[in-house]
C-alpha cells in the first residue's frame, strides 16, 4: 500500500510539537497515535508506524521530546552512552504534559477530513505504553483502544500511575510483555490483572515466552520474530475490533 508521509507542526500549550504523519492513500481512515519509546523519533520507529498505516490507519507519531528541542539519536551506533542519554530523556516526560499533548493530537485528528470520524487507537512501545494506556483511561471519549508493548511505568507508587485510573475506561486494552524484563517486575502484571478483572474494560494481557524487552524491534539483538508477529497480530486484532468493525 502506498503511504503519504509528511511532518507537521502542531501547536500545543508548550510550543510547537513535530508530528510525523503516515497516511494510507486518499480515503478517510481511522486514526492511530503511536507513542515513542525512550530513544525517541528515528527511522526504526517510523517504520513500525508505517506498518500500522499499511493496515489502513491514519497513523501519527508525536515527538514527545519537543520541549527539550529536536533530539535525534543514531542508534545504528548504539552504545551504553546512548542508553544513558535516552533513559535520562525519558525521565523528563511528565504524564500530565503528555496527556495534554495527546489531547491536542486527538483534536487535530478529529478535525482532519482524511481521518474518519470515529474513536482513535493508541499504540505505545516501552515508555510509550504508559501514555497509550493513560490516554485510554483519561480520554475515553476519544480513545477506543490502547496497545502497550513492553510498557514501563504502568504501575508505580505515584498518584498519576496509570493503573489507578484503568477501572474507569471502557476502551479495549492490550498489554504485551516480555518474559524477561528488568524494567517490568512480575508484580506489575499481577496488579494489572487485579485492577482490570473488576473493570468495564475489555483487556488482554500476554507474556511472550523467551523474550526480552524490545523484542519487537527487528534491528535489536533481542528481536524475536515469532513473538513479534504474535504481538503485531494482537495489536491489529484490537484495532480492527475497536476502530473498524461494527461491533467495536
Amino acid at each position: 500500500m502506498e503511504l503519504f508521509r509528511r511532518e507537521i507542526e502542531l501547536t500545543t500549550g508548550s510550543g510547537s510539537m513535530p508530528v510525523y504523519v503516515l497516511q494510507p492513500g486518499s480515503a478517510a481512515a481511522a486514526g492511530v497515535i503511536v507513542f515513542m519509546d525512550a530513544p525517541g523519533i528515528r527511522p526504526e520507529l517510523l517504520e513500525m508506524a508505517a506498518r500500522i498505516a499499511r493496515q489502513g490507519y491514519y497513523c501519527v507519531v508525536p515527538d514527545l521530546y519537543y520541549r527539550l528541542g529536536r533530539i535525534r539519536l543514531d542508534l545504528a551506533r548504539r552504545s551504553e552512552a546512548h542508553r544513558t542519554v535516552y533513559r535520562a530523556l525519558a525521565s523528563t516526560l511528565a504524564s500530565n504534559e503528555v496527556l495534554a499533548d495527546t489531547a491536542a493530537v486527538c483534536d487535530c485528528l478529529w478535525n482532519l477530513p482524511e481521518v474518519r470520524r470515529s474513536r482513535i487507537g493508541c499504540v505505545g512501545f516501552s515508555v510509550g505504553g504508559r501514555f497509550a494506556v493513560q490516554a485510554a483511561a483519561l480520554l475515553s471519549g476519544r480513545v477506543a483502544a490502547a496497545v502497550s508493548i513492553c510498557g514501563t511505568g504502568l504501575v508505580t507508587d505515584q498518584p498519576d500511575s496509570p493503573h489507578r485510573v484503568l477501572a474507569q475506561t471502557k476502551a479495549r486494552l492490550v498489554f504485551d510483555f516480555a518474559e524477561h524484563d528488568m524494567d517490568v517486575p512480575a508484580e506489575v502484571i499481577t496488579t494489572l490483572q487485579t485492577v482490570l478483572s473488576g473493570a468495564n474494560a475489555r483487556y488482554r494481557i500476554t507474556v511472550e515466552p523467551d523474550t526480552q524487552h524490545g523484542y519487537t524491534f527487528p534491528s535489536r539483538p533481542m528481536y524475536n520474530a515469532v513473538a513479534a508477529e504474535n504481538t503485531w497480530q494482537r495489536m491489529f486484532d484490537a484495532l480492527e475490533a475497536s476502530l473498524t468493525s461494527a461491533a467495536g
